[in-house]
């Protein structure tokens, strides 16, 4: 199969869309934006959690 056959839409010839309105390359490009937020949030998951614990002082004691 052609590449040009890959991109045809219901008939409609290749050079009858722009490159930048085709709908699959569009389709194509927010699972490539969907991707990139995947591998973000993934790396963030690898980084270290810290739990932190603090102790207010005061100079009277509360009670």
């Amino acid at each position: 199969m052609k590449s040009t056959e890959t991109f045809e839409i219901l008939g409609k010839p290749l050079d009858s869309f722009s490159l930048e309105n085709h709908p699959k390359l569009k389709s194509l490009g927010f699972k490539v934006d969907g991707l990139k937020i995947d591998k973000r949030l993934k790396t963030n998951k690898l980084l270290p959690t810290i739990d932190v614990e603090y102790n207010l002082l005061t100079e009277t004691p509360s009670t």
